[in-house]
C-alpha cells in the first residue's frame, strides 16, 4: 500500500537497534562499551548485552547475552494494571509512587518478588517459574498496601537490573556502559547504576524505548553494510531538538490571525528579561520556540515553565492543564555552570542533558527546587543545559538566575495530561 518494492525494505532485530541507537547516538560513540537493552518483549527477546569497539575503522559489535524470560518489565506492566492504572503507559507512576513506601512496610513482599528471578551467568533465571505470572501476582499482593506494592516492585527493579549489569561490567572490565529498552525509563534505576563503582559512565539515550527504534534501524542497517560500502562513522547526535520547526514570523502571524489581540499583549523585545520577571511573580509559561525535542521528555522548546522554588506552582499547574496525580513530581531545567549548587551529581553532568537519569538534591537544591524535585525523597529528574545545546532556553534561564538567584526553572512538557507533547502552532 506504500508502493514500495520489496526488495527495498530490511528487517533488523528489535534489541540491536535498541543497542545502535544507545550506541551511536552518545558519548561513546566510537569508543568501547558495553551496550544492555532491557523490556518486556521485541522479536522474540527481552533483555541483550552487545559489546561495541572500533576495530581497524569499523565497528565490531560482538553479543555477550540474550534472553526471552526476564520478567522486571512484564512485572512491572502487570502491577501497574493491578494498581488500576494504565499498563504500557503508566509505568512512571508506579515508580513515581514507589519513594513514599517505607522498607519495613515492604520487605516482606520484596522478599516474595525475588524468590521469583535472580541473575545467574548474565542470565535472568527463574527461582520459581509462576504458571501465569499475571494470576500469580495478584495473589501476591492480595491485601497490600498501595505504595508497598510499589516500593517492593521498584527495589525489586533496582536490585536484579544493577546485579545484571554490574555482573557483566565487572568481569569484562568495561565501565563505559549504554542503557536501552522500555527498563531504561526508569530513571531511578538508572540513578543508582549512575552511583555504582563499576560504572564510570552510564548514558541513558534521549527516549529509550520503542520510540527511538526508528532511529536505532539507520544505525544497525549502518552495521551491516559499513563494511561493504566503505561508509563513514555516524555522528553522535548532539541534542534532542530534532522536531518541527517554528519562527517568530510565523509565531505573530499566528497569534494575529487566531487569537484576540485585544485581550493578550505581544511582546517582542526582550522577550528573556520579560519572561524571568513574569516568572519570578509565580506566572505560569508556556514555551514554544525553534524545533521540537524528540521523544517524550520536554526540554524547553515545548515546555510549561515555572518558578521551581515555590511549591504551589506544581498545584498551579495540576490545576490549570496537566492534572497529573498528587504524587508526581515534575522536573527541571537547570544551566550546567550552576547545577553544582543544587545537586549531587556522580558522573559528568553532559550525561544529563535528556532528563533520562536522576539525581540526588543537597540542601540548597531541595529548597530552591520544592517545586520541580519529589517532594518524598528530594530526588530531581534534571535537564542539564549547556549554552551549545540551547542558547535562547539557556538565556531565559540565565535571566531568571540574575533576578532571583537560581539558575533553573521547573520545566514540564507543553500538554494535557495523556496526549502527545505539543509540537506545532495550532497543538
Amino acid at each position: 500500500h506504500l508502493g514500495i518494492p520489496k526488495e527495498k525494505v530490511y528487517f533488523y532485530d528489535h534489541h540491536l537497534c535498541h543497542c545502535a541507537y544507545a550506541y551511536f547516538s552518545g558519548p561513546f560513540n566510537n569508543k568501547k562499551a558495553l551496550v544492555f537493552s532491557l523490556d518486556a518483549f521485541g522479536d522474540n527477546s527481552n533483555y541483550t548485552c552487545h559489546r561495541f569497539e572500533a576495530k581497524k575503522n569499523l565497528i565490531k559489535v560482538t553479543e555477550i547475552v540474550r534472553g526471552g524470560n526476564s520478567v522486571v518489565a512484564r512485572l512491572y506492566r502487570y502491577i501497574t494494571l493491578l494498581l488500576s492504572m494504565t499498563p504500557s503507559s503508566h509505568e512512571y507512576k508506579t515508580m513515581g509512587l514507589a519513594a513514599y513506601a517505607k522498607e519495613n512496610y515492604f520487605k516482606h513482599l520484596l522478599a516474595k518478588f525475588k524468590k521469583i528471578q535472580k541473575i545467574v551467568n548474565y542470565k535472568f533465571v527463574f527461582i520459581n517459574k509462576p504458571k501465569d505470572t499475571f494470576f500469580a501476582i495478584k495473589d501476591m499482593i492480595k491485601g497490600e498496601r498501595f505504595d508497598v506494592v510499589a516500593g517492593a516492585l521498584q527495589r525489586f527493579t533496582e536490585d536484579i537490573v544493577l546485579d545484571w549489569i554490574n555482573k557483566i561490567s565487572k568481569k569484562h572490565k568495561i565501565s563505559n556502559i549504554c542503557f536501552s529498552g522500555g527498563v531504561a525509563m526508569n530513571v531511578k534505576t538508572n540513578m543508582l547504576l549512575a552511583e555504582s563503582r563499576n560504572i564510570k559512565q552510564l548514558y541513558v539515550p534521549p527516549t529509550p524505548d520503542d520510540t527511538s527504534l526508528c532511529i536505532g534501524a539507520c544505525y544497525a542497517a549502518f552495521l551491516e553494510k559499513q563494511n561493504e560500502f566503505k561508509l563513514q562513522k555516524p555522528k553522535k547526535i548532539s541534542n534532542a531538538y530534532l522536531g518541527f520547526e517554528v519562527d517568530t514570523k510565523q509565531v505573530i502571524n499566528f497569534i494575529k490571525e487566531t487569537v484576540n489581540t485585544k485581550k493578550y499583549k505581544i511582546i517582542r523585545k526582550n522577550i528573556n528579561k520579560e519572561s524571568a520577571n513574569l516568572l519570578l511573580k509565580n506566572k505560569i509559561l508556556a514555551r514554544i520556540s525553534g524545533r521540537a525535542e524528540f521523544g517524550a521528555r520536554a526540554l524547553g522548546n515545548r515546555s510549561i515553565l515555572a518558578n521551581p522554588i515555590l511549591f504551589e506552582n506544581k498545584n498551579k499547574i495540576n490545576k490549570s492543564i496537566k492534572n497529573r496525580d498528587f504524587w508526581m513530581p515534575f522536573a527541571a531545567t537547570v544551566l550546567e555552570e550552576h547545577s553544582h549548587k543544587y545537586f549531587k551529581f556522580n558522573q559528568k553532568k553532559s550525561l544529563y542533558k535528556y532528563m533520562t537519569n536522576c539525581v540526588r538534591s543537597n540542601e540548597l537544591g531541595k529548597v530552591k527546587f520544592g517545586a520541580a524535585i519529589h517532594p518524598q525523597d528530594k530526588t530531581c529528574r534534571p535537564q542539564i543545559l549547556n549554552k551549545e545545546d540551547n542558547k535562547d532556553y539557556h538565556n531565559l534561564i540565565n535571566e531568571f538566575g540574575k533576578i532571583s538567584g537560581v539558575y533553573g526553572l521547573l520545566n514540564t512538557s507543553f500538554n494535557v495530561h495523556g496526549k502527545p507533547i505539543v509540537n506545532n502552532l495550532k497543538d
